[in-house]
């Protein structure tokens, strides 16, 4: 079995907005179309069409045009959410998963790509905001007490730092380690640019309490790009996440042709989410869990456990039964968990609520605690347990069993890292020294990190550093001293070459994350590309050069402009789409004023860095990017000195509402 970021290699396989929902061992795939079409794999590589899941009746414009359909399974039924057209949402209920969907007797409520989340005994509700069709007033939740509660006009709340500063849609929490993270996607569904961003919280905190991540999933590449709208998914070895989203293709004419499904894996640390890399490359294969099927497991009443080194290990059981249940790990009996609750009662609980023959879904995940969720809802969280098996007693009829040496992501220390990426340092292939601070895992000492290179080359490896001093970094053999200053920074380069391959680093300052980011050969030759032409007053012009460098001067001579001028630097991943933000790129831009120059950052909108008042007129503005620190001179004097070391390599460039002369512009190394 091979994970791919395609679907199976020559199969045309178009969806947009896929939702993928794991159940008895089998992935199932909704996706947006006319009575909600549905697919099933049982590796997220080979799919097959299983037909609508609601019955075909086109005179009802309730279900043509199903908009973002999403599925929960809760009180042993399923609920499915979705937007005809995007006019406002409607909830179906079922008692079967695929099939059978009937309308909720609820009303119907604003908004559009819904999506359910169980949270203990509520159920979180986050959905699009809709406003005129654009999504720009960003992402609303709220926490009701069951699914019909979600469907009124009163509770909902603005989840502030799930916004891109514009059309922000598609919302979905997933939980990891007692973070929760929020993630949605941003720009125009029809634009190259559109990414997939991220915000997360604890557990234990309010929907108001969401604080911002990042974008970490974007490409505009000639063949790959406008990702977004995703749905987040356990792995096969039930520890791993697997992040399901869509691509764009665009016919000749830029014009809107389809979208196709992908899968990526997902790395988690904290307050930090990863993407396990963006191009065509295919993903290492899982560790499969052990698994039963019904016929396998029938008349198996005993299952031993596939333990970690630590004792980790994560069970999933699809069960029916009658009481008392009794299940035993080891010689654990897990009935009573300190002397607080019975597990015994909660099933009970459980399948009293549940008025058909549906089964309990019971997850069991024990790492550094232990962790049990009943048909998606954390029940009983305590302290970890030691155990070899789980036996069943004679009255379990048990449908489906699958076993796990791993928890609480353990295997992502087992991924294969896909170059280029970002991943967590604490993911690395053994023990180090690690201390957790500011919401992440910093490591130091000697590590290694098992990779899969897409392209032989010289690769920037970037630490995310806590250190504001000099460091000795070796990188496969190789020793740097570097001076770090609180954050990311280009510790160095190492020669890789493409296929499976290996980074030894070993670092006397810690780190929490890696990035490993191609170095291409370098060119000081400022040629820029027209990218966007001026159309209106409002309007501007976009030129972008196709140098990227990491270190270097931009120096700009004689501007004389009464008309906003921005210089990008270190630019990367442009698009241009008419609603949308007229930045959209990320890296840095310089703004020239008449009075003022300011020095932002740009990730779908600017966060002002640094300002300087100008005194006079000027000749000459340089720019110097040397690894995390970016400093501006007017002429030869330095007004503005910064770090950030968010990016670190792209192009330059200039966004212009004037026409502008390219030649008073000269790109020089820094040697």
């Amino acid at each position: 079995m091979s994970y791919s970021n395609k679907t199976k290699k020559g199969y045309s396989f178009p969806v947009a907005d896929p939702f993928v929902f794991r159940w008895l061992g089998k992935y199932y795939m909704f996706c947006t179309g006319d009575f909600v079409p549905v697919y099933v794999s049982e590796n997220l590589t080979d799919w097959s069409y299983l037909g609508p899941c609601i019955n075909p009746d086109k005179s009802n414009p309730d279900i043509l045009g199903c908009y973002a359909p999403e599925v929960c399974y809760t009180g042993g039924k399923f609920y499915m959410c979705f937007s005809p057209k995007g006019n406002k949402h409607r909830i179906y209920v079922s008692d079967n998963l695929t099939s059978g969907y009937v309308p909720l007797n609820v009303q119907n409520f604003d908004g559009i790509d819904g999506s359910f989340f169980l949270d203990g005994n509520n159920v979180i509700f986050t959905r699009s905001a809709s406003v005129d069709g654009t999504q720009k007033d960003g992402i609303y939740g709220k926490k009701a007490k069951d699914v019909k509660s979600v469907a009124t006009s009163s509770g909902w709340q603005r989840i502030e730092k799930a916004y891109l500063n514009g059309w922000t849609e598609g919302p979905f929490i997933d939980e990891r380690n007692d973070y929760q993270y929020l993630t949605f996607t941003g720009n125009h569904y029809l634009s190259r640019g559109y990414r997939l961003a991220y915000c997360y919280k604890k557990s234990n905190e309010e929907l108001s309490e969401f604080k911002k991540g990042r974008t970490f999933l974007i490409s505009t590449t000639k063949d790959f790009y406008g990702l977004g709208h995703s749905s987040t998914v356990i792995a096969p070895n039930l520890d791993g996440r697997i992040l399901a989203f869509h691509d764009l293709k665009l016919d000749e004419n830029e014009k809107y042709k389809t979208r196709y499904a992908n899968f990526v894996n997902l790395t988690y640390d904290g307050e930090n989410l990863f993407a396990n890399g963006t191009a065509f490359y295919p993903c290492p294969d899982f560790d499969k869990c052990e698994s039963y099927d019904e016929n396998e497991c029938r008349d198996k009443r005993e299952f031993l456990l596939p333990l970690s080194k630590n004792g980790y290990f994560t069970a999933e059981l699809s069960v029916k039964t009658s009481f008392p249940f009794t299940m035993f790990l080891g010689n654990n009996k897990l009935d009573i968990f300190n002397g607080k609750t019975s597990l015994n009662d909660m099933l009970q609980g459980f399948f009293t609520k549940m008025k058909n023959k549906n089964p309990l879904i019971i997850r069991i995940e024990n790492g550094k605690n232990l962790k049990v969720t009943v048909n998606g809802q954390k029940t009983i969280f305590t302290e970890r347990i030691k155990a070899d098996k789980i036996v069943l007693s004679s009255s379990v009829t048990p449908l489906y069993v699958a076993l796990s040496p791993y928890a609480e992501g353990s295997s992502d220390k087992t991924l294969i890292k896909n170059v280029p990426s970002r991943f967590p340092a604490i993911s690395c292939s053994e023990n180090a020294e690690s201390f957790v601070t500011n919401e992440k895992n910093y490591i130091c000492g000697k590590v290694t990190y098992r990779l899969n290179v897409s392209e032989s080359g010289n690769y920037a490896v970037i630490l995310n550093a806590l250190a504001k001093r000099s460091a000795n970094v070796s990188l496969n053999g190789k020793t740097i001293t570097q001076n770090f200053n609180n954050g990311r920074k280009v510790a160095g380069f190492t020669n890789l070459e493409k296929g499976l391959q290996t980074l030894e680093i070993i670092s006397d300052a810690y780190f929490c994350d890696v990035d490993l980011q191609l170095k291409e050969t370098e060119n000081y030759d400022f040629k820029p590309v027209l990218l966007h032409e001026k159309l209106n007053d409002k309007d501007y012009n976009f030129i972008l050069s196709n140098n990227d460098l990491y270190d270097y001067e931009v120096e700009i001579k004689s501007l004389n402009s009464n008309l906003y001028t921005g210089i990008a630097l270190r630019a990367n991943d442009y698009s241009y789409f008419d609603n949308q933000q007229k930045e959209s790129f990320t890296g840095y831009m310089l703004c020239l004023f008449n009075d003022f120059i300011t020095l932002n950052k740009i990730d779908y909108g600017k966060t002002e860095l640094a300002k300087y008042e100008l005194k006079g007129n000027y000749d000459t503005i340089k720019i110097r990017l040397i690894n995390d620190e970016i400093s501006v001179f007017v002429n030869e004097k330095l007004v503005i000195s910064v770090y950030d070391g968010e990016f670190l390599h792209g192009k330059t460039g200039v966004l212009s509402a004037d026409n502008f002369d390219c030649d008073k512009i000269k790109i020089k190394r820094i040697y």
